[in-house]
């Protein structure tokens, strides 16, 4: 189920999955959160936006962005952008997050079939190309970690950006994290913050609960969709004019996408 509301004159999506409470003595007393921002991989020049994560050893750090219709974390292999013709290297890093090598030196990531990762039927309708899979450690500041975890790796298509933290019902990163103790409910909240150039302000991933802080307004509830256009949607809208506003010295300069009368049903994705 997903909680909408307004922050500030902002839309923030919640989404609260099972609510499941772990049964162990040494449960965490408070969720757990994870920085959402622009993020630069340690001992690189790649700026990009997401959670940060390092993975491996020695460690290759990412930038992740949360997704509420994939349930595994994928990553994109360094190969990707070596091929690709129309950006440099490091245009392409940063628009991925920065990218993972597997074959580097005393890096501790064993493959897998892909049976080790969780279905993700919606992955077809973002690339036709299959996944490499595999093992590794994955860790997030301060000191938080999950060992063995698997991912999927990326390494062709077109149109890929930042790699996936998948959110959606069986997330394997959530399941891993309750089993590990480091949360006490199989859900999350998510507030995406803001890429405003006036007032730029960083988002959060509270795991096992949400930030209160970021609460205001009058709460909404929705049902998932799982069935809108043959696939799981997170949030069903219709939409029923669409602006573009660039600004200029004479002020605003609109252009109508969707005009007034025209219906345009649409998934909404954090």
């Amino acid at each position: 189920m997903y909680l909408i509301q307004l922050h500030r004159a902002r839309l923030v999506c919640f989404l609260l999955t099972y609510h499941v409470i772990a049964s162990s003595t040494n449960c965490p007393t408070s969720p757990l959160f994870l920085r959402l921002s622009n993020c630069t991989a340690a001992h690189t020049t790649v700026d990009s936006w997401g959670v940060k994560f390092s993975i491996s050893t020695p460690p290759q750090y990412v930038c992740l962005v949360p997704s509420t219709v994939l349930n595994s974390t994928l990553v994109i292999d360094s190969k990707f952008c070596a091929n690709n013709a129309n950006l440099t290297t490091a245009q392409c890093e940063s628009l991925c997050g920065n990218t993972f090598d597997t074959s580097t030196p005393g890096t501790a990531f064993k493959s897998a079939p892909n049976t080790v990762l969780a279905p993700n039927p919606v992955w077809a309708d973002i690339s036709p190309e299959e996944l490499n899979a595999g093992n590794v450690l994955l860790q997030w500041p301060p000191d938080q970690h999950l060992s063995d975890y698997p991912i999927g790796i990326i390494t062709s298509g077109e149109n890929h950006n930042v790699g996936h933290l998948g959110l959606a019902n069986n997330s394997e990163f959530l399941q891993s994290a309750l089993a590990a103790n480091l949360t006490t409910r199989n859900g999350f909240g998510l507030d995406a913050g803001s890429q405003s150039v006036a007032n730029p302000r960083p988002g959060g991933l509270v795991l096992g609960g949400y930030d209160l802080s970021r609460i205001d307004g009058v709460v909404s509830r929705f049902q998932t969709d799982a069935s809108a256009r043959g696939r799981e949607c997170p949030l069903l809208v219709t939409v029923s004019q669409l602006v573009l506003r660039f600004p200029t010295d004479r002020g605003p300069s609109d252009i109508k996408l969707v005009t007034p009368g025209t219906a345009i049903s649409a998934c909404v994705e954090p």
